[in-house]
């Protein structure tokens, strides 16, 4: 089905070590890092992954990026590390060797709110300073990228982008469409097509590629994205 929830469900029913291993990473994009680090630590999963190249997100290997997962969904993030490893030329582009950097407290809770979408309210008393969320953008527009330029519409040009990530990934147009898009609709409004398995690539899915998912975007985008504040130290251009 392509979502990593659904992925993690339907190899949940699959034998073989290899569907552990990829049900490892369906459950680590969706953010259940424990339990991707537990099924990580399965001796079939260990043997055969001491005979084969991992295969994981960015340069760190999964059962590292889970573990480091795991204690940041608690909680535990390492906030020096984090503000010594952001660069305020590349705009706080942090490496993935910090991890998924997921975290929300449970003192939180979403719902919708009438007229509004869905929103966050707070549960329990929160006192002052104290940690609520940490997450890293779906998508960042920056100096130098395509469509950057000190007069361009930046919502538009960053729609533009996210368009091509969405298309491309799964999981970032399922992060997408749970934002909200001022209509108080979510999820994906395209039906998937079928997979001939002969084929070297998979299809995309029916109105992948139409102005109006577009424009669906571009509604995300003007409903969420934000600038970070300030400007480029040594151009002097906006923010990203």
């Amino acid at each position: 089905k392509g979502f990593a929830k659904e992925c993690a469900s339907e190899c949940a029913g699959v034998a073989g070590v290899e569907a552990k291993e990829l049900r490892a990473l369906a459950l680590a994009k969706s953010g259940e890092w424990t339990a991707a680090s537990k099924l990580l630590q399965d001796a079939e999963v260990i043997e055969h992954a001491s005979r084969m190249p991992q295969q994981a997100p960015g340069n760190m290997g999964l059962s590292l990026l889970a573990e480091l997962g795991a204690r940041q969904r608690s909680g535990d993030i390492d906030f020096q590390q984090l503000m010594a490893a952001a660069n305020v030329v590349e705009h706080v582009k942090l490496p993935e060797s910090l991890g998924p950097l997921r975290y929300e407290s449970s003192k939180l809770s979403r719902v919708a709110i009438s007229g509004r979408g869905r929103g966050i309210v707070a549960t329990q008393d929160i006192a002052c300073g104290e940690l609520l969320i940490v997450d890293r953008p779906i998508e960042i527009l920056r100096p130098g990228d395509d469509g950057w330029s000190t007069n361009a519409d930046l919502e538009d040009a960053l729609a533009t982008k996210l368009t091509e990530s969405v298309v491309r990934s799964a999981q970032v147009a399922e992060d997408t469409f749970s934002l909200f898009d001022g209509s108080g609709v979510y999820g994906p409004l395209w039906n998937p097509q079928a997979w001939n398995t002969s084929a070297e690539a998979l299809p995309l899915p029916d109105g992948a590629g139409s102005f109006e998912l577009w424009k669906r975007i571009r509604s995300v985008v003007k409903h969420n994205a934000h600038r970070w504040p300030g400007k480029d130290p040594t151009s002097g251009a906006p923010a990203p």
